[in-house]
């Protein structure tokens, strides 16, 4: 008897706040077909308002009939071609293996329905995803070019007693260090290496300033000047520090073609397509990609 009450209450917490969204025809045979399983749709929320929704287990997509009947289908099952959509259908009780076909001509509406209720999935404003990928190839593009001329100078060090332990410090990528008078940088980008001196901001960019409470600055310093580097350890929780003695430090006068696999990029956020700009961040691994986004640093997660 428990056990039935149970299952009662959390079917019904499960209900509450229950998200509805609806599709008219032609969004749906624009979106669906027969061979590609979708990750993202495009729908409407009871605002009116455009948004996109995940293709998940999550969602049930509800057909009403020119009948009055209505048919629950699991959205990420669904599978279109020459006017039959074919899909599983929905079990409350257990993943159903039943397959259905209905004909489009007798669909008069598709609605919806957020089946994790209580873990509502974030609304995401629609966004046009072709368009956003056009801007990024040429905003890449106009970077790359930049690239295929010209010199920079480029600080190496390598580890005095170790064979394959060399580091690079190369203008537009993002470092911590530390300097002899003990000022730092936290995610700093250096903005200009000559043959003897170093320019580097000392945070991301100025969101970062104000997020840390402190001016944003751009530090000029003698190379030489340069103390330590912190580098993320392994797993991600802490800093490493190496001492610039414990390196041999070369400058040279590099041409930039060469340079070509550190350059800054730009990615598409796949939640909210948000344009962002990814720049190297040198830890105890290699470098990885950075980016700032309301005043906080993510790490680059795509291929």
């Amino acid at each position: 008897m428990k056990t039935y009450i149970y299952l009662l209450l959390f079917i019904s917490f499960s209900s509450y706040g229950e998200r509805i969204y609806t599709m008219d025809k032609n969004d749906f045979i624009n979106q669906f077909n027969d061979s590609i399983a979708l990750q993202k749709i495009y729908c409407y929320n009871e605002k009116g308002e455009k948004i996109w929704l995940n293709c998940n287990e999550n969602f049930q997509l509800t057909i009403k009939l020119s009948n009055n009947k209505e048919y629950k289908l699991m959205l990420q099952t669904i599978r279109y071609k020459s006017g039959k959509i074919k899909a599983s259908e929905y079990n409350a009780w257990w993943p159903s293996k039943k397959i259905s076909s209905y004909d489009i001509d007798n669909v008069v509406s598709f609605k919806i329905i957020n089946l994790a209720a209580l873990f509502a999935e974030r609304e995401v404003p629609y966004f046009e995803i072709n368009n956003i990928k056009k801007n990024i190839k040429f905003k890449n593009d106009s970077i790359r070019n930049k690239f295929q001329t010209g010199t920079e100078f480029v600080i190496n060090l390598k580890k005095k007693d170790e064979i394959n332990n060399d580091l690079k410090i190369l203008e537009n990528l993002s470092y911590n260090i530390k300097f002899k008078d003990n000022k730092k940088t936290e995610y700093g980008i250096v903005q200009k290496i000559s043959n003897d001196s170093i320019y580097i901001s000392n945070d991301y960019n100025e969101n970062m300033s104000l997020a840390n409470k402190r001016k944003y600055e751009i530090y000029k310093y003698s190379i030489s000047d340069i103390s330590e580097l912190e580098l993320l350890k392994s797993g991600g929780w802490s800093l490493k520090t190496i001492k610039m003695e414990e390196f041999i430090v070369n400058i040279e006068k590099t041409n930039k073609d060469s340079l070509k696999n550190y350059q800054c990029w730009y990615a598409m956020n796949p939640v909210n397509g948000k344009i962002n700009l990814y720049r190297y961040w040198l830890t105890n691994r290699g470098f990885v990609g950075i980016t700032e986004s309301n005043q906080k640093i993510f790490w680059y997660e795509g291929e």
